[in-house]
């Protein structure tokens, strides 16, 4: 019963050091990102040629909360 229990735990302090491990890779650096803006209503692109959806929308987010740059790239 105790090596269960110290296994489990061992599981989730490697899944809580690795998540913020990778938090500390983008921090204030560039994320870069290339997307397909064919597949409404997660990417596309607007009347006036810029990208819109909900995709957009999270590695927007997911860049300002770690302060981080974020750069598109657009392929067919």
């Amino acid at each position: 019963m105790l090596s269960k229990k110290f296994g489990l735990s061992m599981i989730v302090l490697g899944i809580m050091s690795s998540s913020a491990f990778a938090d500390s890779i983008v921090e204030g650096r560039t994320l870069n990102v290339a997307v397909s803006p064919a597949s409404p209503p997660m990417l596309f692109k607007s009347a006036d040629g810029k990208l819109q959806g909900i995709d957009l929308e999270l590695f927007s987010s997911y860049c300002q909360s770690r302060h981080c740059k974020l750069n598109i790239t657009e392929y067919a």
